[in-house]
């Protein structure tokens, strides 16, 4: 995984599976308040994405496959 802050404030994210199991959703551990997920599309395009947060902790509601990275972009508070 990597990360950095956008110029806006944002927090990219780029998380890459090289398992050979699909990840049904990714959990990450925040210092920061996440109020809203993009999921970069095959069509170069972010798009809303559904989380859940329980304190600290961001779930993310999307599959990552073998090799196949996603790219994320949170909204901070």
């Amino acid at each position: 995984m990597k990360t950095a802050k956008t110029p806006d404030g944002k927090r990219f994210c780029a998380i890459f599976n090289i398992s050979m199991d699909i990840l049904e959703d990714i959990s990450l551990t925040m210092s920061e308040n996440v109020k809203g997920i993009q999921v970069l599309e095959k069509d170069g395009m972010f798009y809303d994405c559904a989380f859940e947060k329980h304190g600290n902790t961001v779930t993310i509601q999307t599959p990552v496959y073998t090799l196949m990275p996603l790219i994320l972009l949170m909204d901070l508070e």
